[in-house]
């Protein structure tokens, strides 16, 4: 089937917003094949269940709290004041100046949720339902909206054609409709002309720059094609998780996790060629073992490191096993 579509996905620009959008679009536009912001934001109906992670006690007030209570990172000794916890008085310390000491650790932030989500050309194909571009955008968003509701920082990092789209943190679900009027935009470009055979920045390129940064204190959500994986370093990947929380979700197609034997599909890759795209038996085998070896060999990455390694997409839910299906 054709990977590229462009009847009705027409978008109106402004010079002066990089994320000017007409919210009015097209009533024959194919909501399987381009979201509008009418769609993405109809997303807050669909909320994942979250923990807010914040505790209710011992901080007064019927709110939840921003803080999460002492966490593990070290402050300062001082002296003991009945009330303190005796499971945190240093002993040592107070053998050495005589008088009881406790220790103190920073209070625990709630963390940012940092999206990055990928809108490229490896997300335009689809051949169940939608597309991975459009799976990937209502997903972000129900995190978005979820994240919001619980009222956790969000900043966003959206790629697709051209330098990607960067969103400070923000919280509020007003703050939301930027970031979603940003992914609209991205998806329904990806249903005009194909872009110039210039190399586009890719996710892989988004934590490169986390991690010069030193970026930390995260919540790494990153959203992505399958294909992915297989160009992200895993030291990268380590070296970031240390001081963040890194998630992974992956949006997989049936037909390309496991094409069938002698599938015959005309294809246009990403500078306009059709061409004819035949398996044989063999090579639909050997694919298949080549991404549940990858898949598999990434699962067992992630689980050492306490990284979440998920798969989505319309039809994966029966292929994938429960805790790896991102249901949400």
């Amino acid at each position: 089937m054709p990977t590229r579509w462009s009847p009705h996905c027409s978008i109106r620009w402004r010079s002066d917003s990089p994320v000017a959008l007409d919210l009015s679009p097209p009533p024959t536009i194919d909501r399987r094949i381009a979201v509008t912001v009418e769609q993405l934001l109809a997303q807050r109906g669909q909320l994942v269940h979250r923990s807010m992670r914040c505790v209710q006690q011992p901080h007064p007030g019927e709110q939840p709290s921003r803080r999460r209570g002492p966490g593990l990172s070290f402050d300062q000794l001082r002296d003991y004041v009945p009330g303190d916890d005796v499971r945190t008085i240093d002993w040592r310390a107070t053998r050495r100046s005589g008088r009881a000491q406790t220790r103190v650790f920073h209070q625990e932030s709630e963390q940012t949720l940092q999206l990055v989500v990928d809108q490229s050309e490896a997300m335009f194909f689809g051949s169940v339902d939608r597309l991975k571009s459009v799976v990937a955008a209502e997903y972000a968003s129900r995190q978005l909206f979820a994240a919001l509701a619980a009222r956790q920082p969000v900043a966003a990092q959206l790629c697709g054609r051209g330098q990607p789209l960067s969103f400070a943190a923000v919280r509020g679900r007003s703050a939301a409709l930027p970031i979603v009027a940003a992914l609209a935009q991205l998806n329904q470009q990806l249903c005009s002309a194909p872009a110039p055979a210039a190399a586009e920045p890719t996710p892989l390129a988004v934590l490169e720059q986390f991690a010069a940064q030193q970026l930390h204190g995260r919540d790494i959500h990153l959203i992505g094609a399958l294909q992915l994986l297989e160009q992200l370093p895993p030291a990268l990947l380590a070296h970031l998780n240390r001081r963040n929380q890194l998630r992974l979700t992956m949006v997989i197609d049936p037909l390309e996790w496991a094409p069938p034997a002698g599938f015959t599909a005309t294809v246009q890759d990403s500078r306009g060629r059709w061409q004819m795209l035949r398996l044989t038996q063999r090579q639909a085998r050997a694919q298949h073992r080549a991404n549940l070896a990858l898949w598999q060999r990434w699962q067992q990455f992630c689980h050492h490191r306490g990284m979440v390694l998920q798969g989505l997409g319309d039809g994966m839910a029966g292929l994938l096993a429960p805790a790896e299906y991102a249901d949400g």
